[in-house]
């Protein structure tokens, strides 16, 4: 029997990364024993989005027509991470389907990702990432006090968006 394909467990399931020969951009991420497929960010795409930009992010409705949203966001590793209000319609629609697509542009240079967003509730994480957000886009003075005065009343979520597909060709 052929080990071709095969793939052996890892160490620490949830750290473990590793690239498979032939799969061009792809990587597999073991997570709690499931590999997953993901696509890696080339240095050029990840200069890119590390720049402060707006995202436009795309949601399905329950109807299948697009629901896009301009919205801030940080690239955290291998993944975004968002923050938006509880019961706006990109966190219903997330809910109940976790595809999302997420766009940056500059002129005609753009990047679009294709991934599954991943919704954290936990007050403490939302009102943290709901800051450190305001505050890359804000700044200090003016993200401290837009948390003052609007996030710490609204309850948060932050949304975790794996990045399972990337287009670059337009970099």
């Amino acid at each position: 029997m052929s080990n071709k394909g095969r793939v052996a467990p890892a160490a620490n399931p949830v750290t473990s990364r590793f690239s498979v020969p032939g799969t061009g951009t792809m990587q597999f991420v073991i997570a709690g024993g499931i590999y997953k497929k993901m696509a890696i960010l080339s240095d050029k795409a990840r200069e890119f989005i590390d720049r402060n930009g707006y995202a436009v992010v795309a949601t399905l409705n329950s109807d299948g027509s697009a629901q896009q949203t301009v919205i801030w966001y940080e690239l955290q590793g291998e993944r975004i991470m968002m923050n938006t209000k509880v019961g706006r319609l990109k966190e219903k629609n997330l809910k109940r389907d976790p595809r999302i697509s997420f766009c940056l542009e500059d002129e005609y240079s753009y990047v679009t990702i294709q991934g599954r967003a991943e919704l954290d509730y936990d007050p403490e994480r939302a009102q943290a990432s709901g800051k450190a957000l305001a505050i890359r886009y804000k700044g200090q003075a003016a993200g401290e006090q837009m948390v003052r005065d609007i996030f710490s009343k609204e309850e948060r979520v932050t949304v975790y968006m794996s990045i399972d597909k990337v287009d670059d060709t337009h970099l």
